[in-house]
């Protein structure tokens, strides 16, 4: 990717959701290793873009210490996940934003790479990640041109990211690690993340040591 393309890509950190599954945790403010999930995500993403936009709806002032662009949902919070999209479309000053969720801090180092490719071709609209078929749609490219179009989705009761995305010209990436499209959802999940955090960094120093 050149960078005059990275710097026309806005990361945006999905951080609005209600936690519900968790307890109604901020799940962006949970803790892995010792360190916010946000703040994870937020150290991957940022060598893939120009800048980083965070969608959150609570404890704004923590975000905005991280040093980014914090917007809030202009519609409905029940509007789930497409809130953040259309508030971080709506926000963006680059052609695209990238966006990625608070709740998976080790998405490929290469994703948004991956998800710019299809764009050489400019009638692609969206750029979706997908896994052994399985659909990541919160994983995604969008050119921020579409705000319009999704401000029009959501007033008319659309709710569903997949049936946005199936009304544009949308393409789909493919990802074969599913490991790295972890997402956390319970407790059970950030022991997962954990130990699956500690077992590659020991990996990492292990290739280190024998460099």
């Amino acid at each position: 990717m050149t960078p005059e393309l990275k710097s026309d890509i806005t990361g945006c950190i999905l951080a609005g959701g209600q936690g519900i599954r968790i307890g109604g945790k901020d799940k962006g403010l949970i803790t892995l290793n010792g360190r916010y999930l946000s703040q994870h995500c937020i150290e991957r993403l940022s060598p893939q873009v120009g800048s980083i936009i965070i969608s959150a709806n609570r404890n704004i002032p923590v975000y905005e210490s991280f040093g980014c662009i914090v917007v809030q949902d202009k519609t409905d919070n029940s509007n789930g996940p497409l809130s953040g999209f259309h508030g971080a479309l709506e926000a963006a000053t680059t052609t695209f934003v990238a966006f990625t969720p608070c709740d998976a801090p080790f998405f490929p180092q290469n994703l948004v790479e991956k998800l710019a490719e299809p764009f050489s071709n400019d009638k692609v609209e969206i750029a979706v990640a997908v896994v052994r078929t399985k659909h990541q749609p919160v994983f995604a490219m969008v050119k921020s041109n579409l705000e319009n179009s999704l401000a029009i989705f959501l007033e008319n009761g659309g709710r569903k990211i997949r049936s946005w995305f199936d009304s544009r010209t949308c393409v789909t990436v493919e990802f074969d690690n599913e490991s790295q499209f972890m997402n956390i959802n319970s407790p059970s999940d950030l022991e997962e993340a954990e130990l699956w955090s500690k077992q590659n960094q020991t990996t990492a120093n292990n290739v280190k040591t024998e460099r």
